[in-house]
């Protein structure tokens, strides 16, 4: 009889340890819920980040050449810093998406 009372209670212990872990890590390392966001991370890099007309457009050097021969000093100081907040806004978005997809192989790669 005790030692039926001593398997159960140490059971009972290791299915509260199991419970506790669970609860604790609800999100797996290899989870559908991190596949989707890759995959969401993926294809917003492909498609809307890094496209080349794009990369082109914010970089394009005509832009600038025509703003300096059409406009005063005042104009081009003011496209120069917004061109500015475009790229660093642009690097950012491209830098969130890396990160996640970094995340994504880090916890493949360990699981």
């Amino acid at each position: 009889m005790i030692q039926l009372i001593l398997f159960l209670s140490v059971a009972a212990l290791l299915f509260l340890v199991l419970i506790i872990l669970a609860v604790r890590n609800p999100r797996a390392e290899g989870g559908a819920q991190v596949l989707v966001e890759a995959r969401q991370s993926l294809s917003h890099l492909q498609a809307e980040l890094l496209p080349s007309d794009l990369v082109e457009r914010v970089f394009a050097r005509e832009d600038l050449e025509y703003v300096v021969a059409q406009t005063c000093r005042r104009t081009q100081e003011m496209f120069l810093a917004e061109r500015k907040k475009i790229a660093i806004l642009w690097v950012r978005g491209i830098r969130r998406q890396v990160t996640n997809l970094t995340r994504f192989h880090l916890g493949v790669a360990r699981h």
